[in-house]
């Protein structure tokens, strides 16, 4: 993630299939990323507050509607502060 501005509630994600502008908001709890994906599915990304020895809790849950049907999908991990 890099140009976040928690004033505008705005940040640029940035992965290995590229980048996409995000809505961010802090809350006692974590960050919350809210990204709209091209083909207009839903992705909530929180960085909990939660650190363990080897980074922060990460949730992803990713909304997505195929063939009629919705293919919800999480994901969880640690993320780590890259200087």
């Amino acid at each position: 993630m890099e140009a976040m501005d928690l004033k505008k509630h705005t940040a640029r994600l940035v992965a290995a299939g590229g980048a996409n502008e995000v809505q961010v908001w802090r809350t006692t709890n974590g960050l919350h990323l809210l990204e709209t994906a091209t083909l207009g599915n839903i992705i909530l990304t929180t960085i909990s507050e939660l650190k363990t020895k080897e980074g922060f809790v990460v949730v992803t849950s990713r909304h997505t509607e195929g063939f009629g049907v919705m293919l919800p999908q999480q994901y969880s991990g640690i993320c780590t502060v890259l200087e």
